[in-house]
């Protein structure tokens, strides 16, 4: 659980800088003023480390110890630290910090806590993250530490997402959540008070669970599965499955169809295209019809059913189960 490490006070010199020193590594090497002072640091001192480079300002009343270098950890827990004692990750932040969520971005570190705390965006001179940190204030909460940086309860990550993500992608936390057999329905739902923000949205959520999108490693294999199910295709039998030696996005095994998703970033190059007609020749080889999307065609999801749809329909009973399709 995270608290203010109990270092010793190490009074003046190389002393009180091994102690801060401690009390960073343990905090991916950030410290705030308020824990410099329990430890006994005089604000002179505080001043003066600043000046001489031992330490660097990254937020108010935030700062690195013994070099400027950052990454997504030390800012998360400066982001905490800014917030105050009892403060946690929160919302999309906490979310994909744990692994219950991916495929998006958190555009401001979002932290939770019981005191009154501004946010600070991005343009406030005291930010060096060049990230906003958006501070909400909540009852007391027990906190939860995963991987040295406390974060909010699950069902209040869940809740802080649907205040901003739409009910698709909450869909998909849920599934996670799932999969990983850490979730807490009856939670989730006395989270979805009325007037609560992101209730309405966990609400439609939980009354539309879909197991099959924990099996998505890409967003696009998501939006397949969202695609069939508001165009009354069937869903896929798998998602991420191994067919003649390569992972497809998804297989229908009775009908031996074979969708793939296709990005820029790894289908754009004379050599990825070539690696996809070499997987393509495989699976006709074996019966199979490979079919490729790129990203933009789930935005027309009538388009995607004239054309799935209508093969699904045409190789009904093709191919049988998958154990015969593999045997």
């Amino acid at each position: 659980m995270f608290e203010v490490r109990r270092v010793a006070p190490g009074g003046r010199g190389r002393n009180a800088k091994a102690g801060v020193a401690r009390l960073a590594a343990g905090q991916n090497g950030r410290v705030s003023r308020k824990q410099l002072i329990w430890l006994g640091v005089p604000a002179s001192t505080i001043d003066r480390w600043i000046a001489t480079g031992f330490l660097f300002p990254v937020l108010p009343g935030v700062y690195a110890v013994g070099h400027p270098g950052t990454s997504e950890e030390a800012d998360l827990f400066a982001g905490v630290l800014y917030a105050g004692p009892d403060a946690a990750l929160d919302g999309l932040t906490a979310g994909l910090w744990r692994g219950l969520a991916r495929w998006r971005e958190a555009e401001a570190i979002e932290v939770a806590t019981p005191r009154r705390c501004r946010s600070l965006p991005v343009s406030h001179p005291g930010n060096r993250l060049g990230r906003e940190v958006a501070v909400r204030g909540r009852r007391a909460f027990t906190r939860s530490d995963w991987k040295g940086i406390p974060t909010v309860p699950i069902p209040e990550i869940v809740l802080g997402i649907a205040r901003t993500e739409d009910v698709d992608f909450v869909r998909y936390v849920l599934a996670n959540l799932d999969y990983r057999r850490l979730l807490n329905e009856p939670a989730l739902r006395r989270l979805c008070r009325r007037g609560a923000p992101g209730a309405s949205v966990l609400r439609a959520a939980l009354g539309r669970p879909q197991p099959m999108l924990a099996r998505a490693k890409s967003w696009f294999g998501a939006r397949l599965v969202f695609v069939c199910e508001a165009t009354g295709i069937r869903v896929p039998d798998e998602l991420e499955a191994r067919v003649a030696g390569y992972t497809v996005d998804a297989v229908w095994w009775d009908e031996r169809i074979v969708v793939e998703c296709d990005g820029e970033g790894n289908h754009g190059t004379f050599r990825q295209r070539r690696r996809d007609l070499g997987e393509d020749m495989k699976l006709r080889a074996l019966g199979f019809l490979p079919i490729r999307y790129t990203t933009d065609k789930f935005d027309d999801p009538w388009a995607v059913h004239a054309d799935l749809g209508a093969q699904l329909e045409l190789r009904r009973g093709f191919g049988g189960s998958r154990a015969a399709v593999l045997a």
